[in-house]
């Protein structure tokens, strides 16, 4: 009997000893690509040697493997571990993101056709945020997504995961005080997020979002409809006018978000005014194409800011043969 278990032990140790020199082969591959590859990259969409690597560490290494992984030397193992480990439900993710919200270690990714650098602790964050990176990774709870929005707020790094979590935080007076310092800094997010309070004395720093380029100034007309004051005004008649007269086909503009959030700006206000102003394209512009995409984006502004004032707008959307949803009660004559 003593026998058996002996070598039932030397089996077990020896299929342990294996497994781990399989995983030690696997980590060696994943450093020499030194990349993250998604399921499919690539034109054609393929599948690379590299996300096969990813597949085997997942199904070989064992989870307290993957967790000192997290730890490795590595930031492509790095990362490669911590999205393997994401696929165990059971396992506690958040003190891993934590421990790593400094690392700021570069790693190069692929996925679909983009390639591009992204620091680790930015990548962490993804796997765990849904529709980001995997669909099939563990994701935060929503106590644990408010606390990481709060504790990125105040750490000193530069992550694309603070920038969301400043668009998407809810306003208080206890964060408001971070966020104008963070706005203060030139960080386009916080300036976003402090239209949300609609203080007077922020009108200036919210201003600076117009000073991006074109095709991104729509952060600014965002801003504008947390944030609906009359200062604005004139600067959204001037771009307004500007791609009226351009006679753009504005949907293939490469700058549609742009013009869309302008029109939608446009109806936060909610006045006789801004009727005036999304009437301009039923009369003003000629051009066909033009004039289609230009009452499109009317059509988006209206329906984001359902008002009774635009009443008049949504009918006549209707009688140039427009399919849109117009308000309860509302007929059309």
């Amino acid at each position: 009997m003593k026998n058996w278990v002996f070598i039932l032990l030397l089996l077990i140790l020896s299929s342990c000893k294996q497994k781990s020199e399989i995983v030690s082969s696997i980590i060696a591959d994943i450093e020499m690509v030194n990349q993250v590859n998604g399921r499919n990259v690539g034109i054609g969409g393929e599948r690379t040697e590299q996300y096969n690597n990813f597949l085997l560490l997942k199904e070989i290494a064992s989870p307290n493997q993957l967790l000192e992984l997290t730890d490795h030397s590595n930031p492509t193992v790095r990362c490669y571990a911590f999205w393997a480990l994401s696929y165990n439900q059971d396992f506690d993710l958040f003190p891993i993101v934590l421990k790593h919200l400094e690392d700021t270690s570069l790693v190069t990714t692929f996925f679909g056709c983009f390639l591009s650098e992204e620091k680790v602790g930015d990548f962490f964050i993804d796997v765990i945020t849904p529709r980001r990176i995997d669909l099939r990774a563990q994701s935060l709870d929503s106590t644990e997504q408010r606390m990481l929005d709060s504790l990125l707020l105040y750490t000193h790094m530069d992550f694309k995961a603070k920038d969301r979590a400043l668009e998407r935080i809810t306003p208080s007076e206890g964060l408001y005080p971070k966020i104008r310092e963070i706005a203060e800094g030139g960080n386009r997010s916080a300036m976003l997020a402090l239209a949300k309070y609609q203080k007077e004395d922020d009108i200036s720093i919210i201003s600076n979002l117009k000073t991006f380029h074109r095709v991104n100034r729509y952060k600014f007309f965002e801003a504008v409809q947390y944030f609906p004051h009359e200062d604005f005004i004139p600067y959204l008649e001037e771009n307004l006018y500007k791609y009226l007269e351009e006679n753009l086909d504005v949907y293939g503009a490469g700058y549609s978000r742009t013009i869309e959030e302008l029109y939608i700006a446009i109806a936060s206000y909610k006045n006789e005014h801004a009727v005036e102003l999304m009437s301009i394209p039923f009369t003003k512009v000629e051009d066909k194409k033009s004039r289609e995409s230009h009452l499109f984006y009317v059509t988006k502004g209206i329906q984001a800011n359902p008002e009774p004032i635009y009443d008049e707008l949504f009918c006549r959307m209707i009688k140039e043969g427009r399919k849109i949803l117009v308000p309860s009660g509302l007929e059309c004559y």
